[in-house]
């Protein structure tokens, strides 16, 4: 049993990623799902995510880094897991915060 949409101080949240694990452990959770607000999200931090996530993982819990976002049409998007990279520049808006629609 785990949980999805966490988001920290990278973000929008006002937790770390340590905390938010600590938290998880204590409930007596396996799993938890990093959801960060990507508009909010730097590249670095989603880095700094994604290590986290390595550091904190163990053989009885697992963090998995990732990010909600929207399209240019409002549209929502949920990404996570440990293979997928930020978006290339192309993929988004002019401003960087959201997909861009074609």
């Amino acid at each position: 049993m785990g949980e999805i949409g966490a988001r920290t101080t990278y973000s929008s949240g006002h937790a770390t990623p340590d905390q938010w694990v600590a938290a998880a452990k204590a409930a007596g959770l396996s799993y938890l799902v990093f959801l960060e607000e990507f508009s909010k999200l730097s590249p670095e931090n989603f880095a700094k995510l994604k290590a986290d996530c390595v550091r904190l993982s163990t053989d009885d819990f697992t963090a998995i880094p990732g990010f909600t976002i929207d399209d240019e049409i409002g549209n929502h998007y949920f990404y996570f897991g440990s293979t997928f990279s930020y978006p290339a520049k192309e993929f988004l808006s002019e401003d960087g915060k959201v997909f861009r629609s074609h």
